[in-house]
């Protein structure tokens, strides 16, 4: 099959690219040309064998002022993730809006003029729920949505766009996405971000290798088509803010002082995947094993911060403590 994927090398766009190839699908890849982007393309071009590249199309550009409809011709599904998120969703507002729902909008009508039998899959988040803690958990996708923030109110106008349209369309609300690339990438404000949050705050990681086959599968599943569901990791991989960030810094061999911790509520949840695994068929990844693959490419890093380590909690509360 022929996939346009939006946002081919973030995180979960490159895993999800390699799947979508593994598979034997034909691949158009777009994403903005960051130098981040580009270095990870020459990374996987460099990595990837002839053949794979061969079915890969590699289109740079911007989803606002891009030819959207050369972009979805011949296509059979679009795999939408392309996204401005937190933090930035918060912080840049106007250009979040452009991206999160005026180029999903502009997408969604490229696809109905040039390929109107596509199957578009659209990446929703769990943020639609908003400030939800208080009621009785797993979240389902049957449950009232309420978002709180710039992002999830985003999500929520793109999901009745996407509602709204000619196509077959599935939407899936992902979970807490985290590996240890994401680990090792997070900057400082995403860092002081979730260490804002109530340490108790309930959430659900999901791998992204996870989310890629779920979408990868999602081409061709059957019973998916209008329907909204819910991809996280499932029991395994259920925890707290403040005992995910405990596990991080435990693979560095450094405790994590309570005072750094915050109270702000968190729009994340225990999810209901019972549906989409049943569906897709790709819960493969524990929150355990994560842990374990972020400590190993960690050793060295941990080796160096033992002398560090009685000081270690002193400068870590100068650093995040809540102001």
């Amino acid at each position: 099959m022929r996939v346009l994927l939006t946002g081919a090398f973030g995180n979960v766009g490159l895993t999800t690219l390699n799947a979508l190839l593994d598979a034997g699908h034909h691949v158009r890849c777009f994403d903005v040309q960051s130098p981040l982007n580009v270095k990870t393309k020459a990374s996987f071009v460099k990595q990837a064998c002839d053949e794979k590249l061969s079915r890969c199309e590699i289109v740079w550009g911007d989803l606002r002022t891009a030819s959207l409809q050369a972009l979805t011709n011949g296509v059979d599904a679009v795999i939408h993730l392309a996204a401005v998120i937190p933090p930035t969703s918060e912080t840049n507002q106007k250009l979040a809006h452009h991206v999160n729902v005026e180029a999903t909008d502009g997408l969604l009508r490229a696809t109905e003029a040039t390929s109107p039998h596509a199957r578009f899959i659209f990446t929703s988040s769990v943020g639609v729920y908003g400030y939800q803690q208080r009621d009785a958990a797993p979240k389902t996708s049957a449950d009232p949505i309420n978002p709180v923030n710039a992002y999830g109110r985003q999500k929520v106008q793109a999901e009745e766009l996407v509602k709204s349209s000619k196509l077959r369309w599935l939407i899936v609300r992902l979970g807490v996405c985290f590996d240890s690339k994401f680990a090792l990438q997070a900057s400082l404000a995403t860092m002081k971000m979730q260490l804002a949050i109530h340490p108790d705050a309930r959430l659900e990681q999901i791998h992204p290798k996870d989310v890629a086959l779920a979408l990868t599968n999602a081409m061709s599943a059957d019973g998916v088509d209008n329907k909204v569901l819910l991809l996280a990791g499932g029991p395994a991989c259920r925890t707290t803010s403040g005992d995910l960030l405990r596990m991080v810094f435990d693979v560095i061999g450094l405790k994590v002082p309570h005072a750094i911790f915050g109270k702000e509520p968190f729009y994340g949840e225990w999810m209901d995947t019972s549906e989409s695994q049943s569906l897709l068929t790709y819960q493969r990844h524990s929150l355990a094993e994560t842990v374990r693959e972020l400590g190993d490419k960690l050793r060295i890093v941990k080796w160096l911060l033992f002398p560090l380590r009685p000081i270690a909690p002193l400068v870590l509360t100068r650093i995040f403590r809540p102001s």
